[in-house]
């Protein structure tokens, strides 16, 4: 029978986060993290800020992104990742957005993706938003037929580039693209997940 080989600085990581956890935890998201620097910890266990992120991205270690005191940290605590939240969906919308536009995501655009979110669901809103920002086109043509319905035909803008208020407010209209996406694909077998054309 194979023993499994424990790495001394995985076992030296954990405690340092549970004793950072103990001392001076950091709420965010419904859970308590330890927040510090990556060169703080890879100071604190004398190997290279590259030997931590390796380490940081296995289990039992769960990793998490934000700021604090206006600078960007890194998020670690000890246990299993727990189920998808509404602010993890937006910051994976934030960096298809980025991948796609070349263009990060600041401020407000922040909560549009979080209404999108809302509009779309968990699962769906990443493929949706996906989809929007590489048919930009096709999704304004639906947007013109969506005013015109409206029958407000002065308000006609075309956004010659991706604008998250513009995904918002016509939310309904990314859901009709993706459906009859989907169902191009794959027939009326399509997962639509429970998404519907709007009215």
């Amino acid at each position: 029978m194979t023993g499994h080989k424990i790495n001394p600085n995985m076992v030296a990581l954990t405690k340092l986060i549970a004793a950072h956890i103990a001392k001076d935890p950091f709420v965010y998201d419904g859970h308590s993290w330890c927040a510090l620097p990556q060169q703080d910890v890879a100071s604190a266990l004398a190997i290279s800020v590259e030997n931590i992120r390796r380490l940081i991205g296995k289990p039992p270690i769960v990793r998490d992104h934000t700021h604090k005191d206006g600078k960007p940290i890194v998020l670690l605590r000890i246990g299993e990742r727990g189920p998808k939240t509404k602010k993890q969906v937006q910051k994976h919308l934030a960096n298809i957005w980025r991948s796609i536009t070349g263009k990060t995501i600041v401020g407000r655009q922040f909560g549009h993706l979080g209404g999108m979110v809302d509009a779309w669901g968990l699962d769906k809103a990443p493929d949706i938003l996906r989809l929007v920002l590489k048919d930009w086109s096709y999704f304004m043509a639906g947007v013109d037929v969506a005013i015109a319905k409206l029958g407000d035909d002065g308000y006609k803008r075309f956004y010659e580039y991706p604008s998250t208020s513009v995904i918002l407010r016509f939310n309904t209209v990314a859901v009709e693209m993706y459906i009859m996406h989907q169902q191009e694909k794959h027939g009326l077998n399509a997962d639509i997940g429970g998404l519907w054309f709007a009215s």
